[in-house]
């Protein structure tokens, strides 16, 4: 096949409405993924607008090939990485690895992004080594330079001492950076919108890592938790505004997550589900919890039947220690499997979901 002038994928790309790349770059992805990348194509332009797996697996192809990943990965310190290894990455990681690209991509030492550089530097330290200091990493191959439509790729930084990969190995780190004991008895007093993590006891003596998301009206608490069963999961816990920037956890409400709603929570932050009602908890079966993707946020609301309803918005990168915890608790009851194999399974869980959600929602004890 000629490729030197055009390759008979740019044009479906184009009909596509996505970013063109070189004939190099083209042949190298038909290579790896053989027909499932026009495949894709074909049924994505047949099916314009439509919110499909197709979109979601040629977005995830097209995020390894822009520029802008070859700068992100530079920025972060680390080493040229394959094509083909950026695509697994990529296909794997799914929204997460492209949302958190190009916000670093935009931002590359704001602090709002720090979670984000240090989750692709983790999640790229397991393929890539980290570049020699006296040497200027020669970032043009083939991939970047002759990409006919390349995202924009923000200004290249060289990486900060606290972004550095900390090569802990694949699994998540549950502590997290910041410690913070506060007592729960009463109101806590928190700048509207911030995070806290903390570590705390449990009925059964046991410490959890908990972590808070604020909002005007109400505020939830994430916790890293234990069924009956046993069987590792997630605590949420609600409480109301009780005044300016503070909140009544003393009359908090707790929703426990149960061991298969895992998969479909983590799958809505993910970006696999829009959305996810989840029904039939509590004694009475009173207490149901809703999570939506808005936008650029994530809308939570926990309802009690004949009693409080807690809502607030949640911004995307405020989400991360949560998926992070959700990945973390999936890992424990599956220690046989990566973190890749679970993203995998997860997946198909919220593939299948999908086929049934508009008809009723997901209920605990069904």
């Amino acid at each position: 096949m000629d490729i030197q002038n055009k390759h008979p994928l740019q044009e479906l790309l184009v009909q596509a409405g996505l970013p063109t790349l070189s004939p190099e770059l083209l042949e190298g992805i038909v290579g790896k993924e053989g027909s499932q990348f026009e495949e894709a194509l074909r049924k994505t332009i047949a099916a314009p607008g439509e919110r499909s797996h197709h979109r979601a697996y040629l977005a995830a192809v097209l995020t390894a090939c822009v520029p802008a990943t070859r700068t992100v990965i530079n920025a972060l310190g680390f080493q040229p990485v394959r094509t083909s290894v950026l695509i697994d990455i990529s296909k794997a990681e799914g929204a997460v690895f492209a949302n958190a690209v190009r916000a670093v991509s935009t931002n590359p030492i704001g602090k709002e992004t720090e979670s984000m550089r240090q989750y692709l530097s983790r999640t790229l330290s397991a393929v890539a080594t980290m570049q020699p200091k006296t040497n200027t990493p020669n970032l043009h191959d083939h991939a970047q330079t002759q990409s006919s439509n390349p995202a924009n790729p923000g200004a290249a930084h060289q990486q900060s001492a606290s972004s550095r990969p900390a090569h802990q190995g694949g699994r998540p780190n549950q502590g997290g950076q910041h410690q913070d004991r506060r007592q729960r008895g009463g109101a806590s007093v928190t700048p509207i919108n911030s995070q806290q993590q903390s570590s705390e006891k449990g009925e059964d003596g046991k410490k959890f890592g908990s972590f808070h998301l604020y909002g005007g009206k109400a505020a939830f608490c994430f916790n890293l938790d234990e069924t009956r069963r046993p069987a590792a999961t997630v605590r949420i816990e609600a409480a109301k505004a009780s005044g300016t920037r503070q909140y009544d956890w003393k009359n908090k409400t707790p929703f426990q997550l149960t061991e298969s709603e895992l998969p479909l929570v983590f799958g809505v932050l993910f970006g696999l589900l829009p959305r996810v009602e989840l029904v039939g908890h509590g004694h009475e079966n009173e207490k149901s919890l809703t999570i939506e993707q808005q936008g650029e946020k994530f809308f939570l609301s926990m309802r009690v039947r004949g009693g409080d309803t807690y809502a607030m918005p949640a911004p995307a990168k405020d989400t991360y220690p949560v998926m992070v915890m959700l990945l973390t608790q999936m890992m424990k009851n599956a220690p046989s499997l990566s973190s890749t194999d679970i993203k995998m399974l997860v997946r198909r869980v919220c593939e299948m979901h999908a086929q049934t959600a508009e008809r009723r929602p997901y209920v605990a004890n069904a």
